[in-house]
């Protein structure tokens, strides 16, 4: 079982790939701040697509967006990029993608939910024996890390009420895998 988990962003993006319970690439995407939005979420989209199709995973695994008064503009780019990166997700006709709550997910691991992004990167780093300091990265690998339980089982989706199962948005016919 491989699994892509993003924590996804229209200027940074941080990747974690667990295949079999262990940790095989790290990474982040950065792109310019100052190119436009529409260009910020196609090149992202892009860049992402290269990692899906470098490391085939069986799921790929995105923290679920929050709306935070005032912060429309962050609101609107995010949901704009989940929905892009899902439509090509789907397009490549893999199992459906895993939307986790951050804090959801942080808690699961035994990190607090409302933990500063410092506590996370030390958490992780003792934890797994990491040597991180981007919080992007350490917020992908918690991603990663829960919705790996969520694929294998260990962690029912229900936990999550984000999770999106796209077999059952678009009928039985396409449940599992999606044929060609």
């Amino acid at each position: 079982m491989k699994i892509l988990g993003l924590d996804q962003g229209t200027v940074y993006t941080g990747y974690c790939v667990i295949e079999d319970s262990n940790i095989v690439s790290l990474g982040s995407i950065e792109l310019k701040q100052d190119l436009n939005l529409n260009a910020r979420i196609v090149t992202m989209c892009h860049d992402i697509d290269m990692l899906l199709r470098k490391y085939t995973p069986d799921h790929l695994c995105l923290e679920d967006i929050y709306y935070c008064p005032g912060r429309y503009a962050a609101f609107r780019a995010l949901a704009m990029l989940r929905g892009a990166l899902i439509w090509e997700y789907w397009l490549k006709k893999l199992t459906y993608p895993i939307i986790v709550s951050a804090v959801s997910a942080r808690k699961h691991l035994g990190i607090k939910g409302n933990a500063k992004k410092p506590e996370i990167i030390e958490f992780l780093n003792k934890s797994l024996n990491l040597k991180l300091d981007n919080e992007h990265i350490a917020d992908a690998i918690v991603v990663a890390k829960v919705g790996y339980d969520i694929a294998n089982k260990n962690l029912s989706p229900e936990f999550f009420e984000s999770t999106i199962n796209l077999d059952n948005l678009f009928g039985k016919k396409d449940a599992g895998k999606r044929k060609k």
